[in-house]
């Protein structure tokens, strides 16, 4: 569950007095004479005030104690220079009232909108104020330049993802456009206290929090800083684009199109897209709000009212198998289109070929794939048992809008084992969302230190399938992984054997296929072991990512080492592993 200090029971005892005692506690002190007139000003004021575009002036109340005779209150009124705003220098109290109003003039032909100015108003008098009440009182005052667009838009969450992992979710949203400046927009509360992964108290609900749209180039599309309203135990988050933080520092829009035309999004018939990893995320209690990439699914977007977002989708459910008469065999399974596609072409192959060259070939025709139109059965011939991807590409308007890979794992009926040598399992050797000094992660999975004597098997119709056993709660099952000629590893999900009273079942995989971080798994040959970087999750989300490792015995090693003698092995790079932890999903088990 989120880790949440109780800061309420501290706050409840300044509230009702409580401090430590001293042997001085007996000792009285007398308090500090107060004004029999206490004049104050009250501190549930607004601290911004809205005034009217056609009105002529606002009131400000002055409250005072002792509401007998009249007074006149002399004021300090510090108003900006050039403002529309004037106020006189004292205010006057009727005989026996406690209110006093302090009225502010403006010229409504003279408004700025969305120009505020900032107002104090203080006490002139301090004989006429009180300890106990605000002496002065500082605001500001203007006119909104947005106004409520019609009907309502949609938002599709990609902005968590990145840290937490929750689902991509469409929800409809309030829209304001500025009238002032056209191509603004922003939208309100999209992350309020009916968004599906707050818990109670995560949204803040005393003011509105808003997402800004800049949109005044519609080809150069960025996202303006600004908090979002919730805050899951690590601060205030925040969101701003890669744009808008380089624009921030000084860059030009001009010079960053050219140079950097990936950091925005676009507005085209409606929809805000914005480019995976064009967005920035930043939490108050997390490396000191420090900024990391977002968006890294590429699935954020935004449709003003009277549009909606396109679902593109796809997904694969596997059914089974079949035997062919010349012994093959091949997996059978449904694949599920979206309404929105018109059409996907879908190749697939093992988990340790290259998906950039597979997504290329296909869209290009030199990969051989197989055209739907419509949710449709599949089948497809297999190696063996192993690990495999189904590579898709999805078409709308007759262009690429879907790039999906999803995993799946094949256990042959035919399949055998061999073992090959003996290890050592070292779980948790690192919790991997931890700082460079191994502090403020996520956790580890176990409750303590576990290393466990376990056999390395190669599958014997699959020389790249391997599996560790014993593996958890699994003793003869064990994890079953893939491991390419270059050492690079692929965990496929994997059941640990134990089942959680509260969450279910719980499992394994590697981070890449989790969707955790793009580092890879693999067997470090000079170090003669096999790091795995795990997500370790149930179905409701992660419960650690860590890092264990298998360390098999010299002649184990020997003869991997042999096999893989004529090709570059895999180097865990510890430089990078650090640079790219901060973007693994931190999702709370709910």
């Amino acid at each position: 569950m989120k880790k949440i200090f109780n800061f309420s029971v501290a706050l409840l005892a300044l509230a009702l007095g409580f401090v430590a005692c001293s042997d001085d506690d007996d000792d009285y002190k007398a308090g500090v004479p107060t004004s029999t007139q206490q004049v104050f000003f009250s501190n549930t004021l607004s601290a911004s005030i809205e005034i009217s575009p056609s009105g002529t002036s606002f009131q400000l109340p002055i409250n005072r104690g002792n509401s007998a005779g009249e007074l006149t209150v002399p004021l300090k009124v510090t108003i900006p220079e050039g403002s529309i705003f004037s106020a006189p220098s004292e205010v006057k109290f009727a005989d026996g009232s406690g209110v006093a109003n302090l009225e502010f003039s403006y010229d409504p032909t003279k408004i700025e909108y969305g120009k505020y100015d900032t107002i104090t108003v203080a006490i002139a008098d301090a004989s006429l104020s009180t300890q106990y009440g605000l002496s002065s009182i500082t605001f500001t005052a203007g006119v909104t330049a947005w106004k409520a667009m019609e009907g309502k838009g949609y938002y599709r969450e990609d902005f968590l993802s990145t840290f937490w992992g929750v689902d991509n979710i469409v929800v409809e949203a309030e829209f304001e456009e500025n009238f002032v400046v056209p191509g603004m927009y922003r939208l309100k509360n999209v992350y309020g206290a009916d968004y599906p992964y707050n818990d109670p108290g995560d949204w803040d609900d005393t003011k509105d929090y808003y997402i800004t749209i800049n949109a005044t180039d519609p080809n150069a599309v960025y996202i303006e800083k600004g908090e979002v309203g919730i805050d899951w135990s690590y601060g205030m988050i925040s969101m701003w684009s890669m744009a808008g933080y380089m624009i921030n520092k000084g860059s030009k829009v001009e010079d960053l199109k050219v140079s950097n035309p990936e950091y925005f999004g676009t507005l085209k018939d409606g929809l805000v897209i914005m480019p995976a990893s064009s967005l920035l995320i930043s939490m108050t209690d997390y490396k000191d709000g420090a900024w990391y990439p977002s968006n890294e699914g590429g699935k954020f977007a935004i449709a003003l009212p009277g549009h909606v977002i396109a679902d593109y989708s796809v997904s694969f459910e596997k059914t089974g198998y079949a035997v062919n008469d010349d012994k093959t065999e091949a997996v059978r399974g449904i694949l599920t289109m979206s309404k929105d596609l018109e059409s996907v072409k879908y190749a697939i192959a093992a988990s340790t070929e290259d998906g950039d060259s597979i997504f290329a070939g296909i869209k290009d025709g030199s990969v051989n794939a197989t055209t739907l139109t419509a949710t449709a059965q599949i089948e497809a011939i297999v190696a063996g048992s192993g690990a495999y991807v189904v590579y898709v590409v999805g078409y709308a308007n007759g262009e690429v809008v879907l790039e999906d890979a999803i995993s799946f794992t094949y256990q042959s009926p035919f399949e055998s084992w061999k073992a090959v040598g003996n290890g050592t399992y070292y779980y948790t050797l690192a919790d991997l969302t931890a700082d460079e000094n191994g502090e403020n992660g996520y956790g580890g999975v176990f409750d303590e230190y576990v290393k466990t004597a376990s056999v390395l098997y190669q599958c014997e119709q699959n020389a790249n399938y391997y599996r560790i056993a014993p593996w958890c709660d699994s003793e003869t099952e064990g994890m079953r992984f893939t491991m390419n000629d270059n050492g690079i590893i692929t965990v496929a999900q994997n059941y640990t054997g134990y089942t959680d009273p509260d969450y279910g079942e719980v499992y394994a995989a590697d981070i890449q296929t989790y969707g955790a971080a793009d580092i890879p798994s693999g067997y470090d040959a000079k170090n003669n072991m096999f790091i795995f970087y795990l997500a370790y999750y149930d179905v409701e989300g992660a419960w650690g990512y860590v890092a264990d490792a298998f360390v098999p015995d010299p002649a184990t090693s020997a003869m991997l080492n042999n096999q893989r003698s004529l090709v570059s092995p895999f180097k865990m790079n510890k430089a990078a592993k650090m640079n790219k932890m901060v973007k693994l999903k931190k999702k709370t088990r709910r």
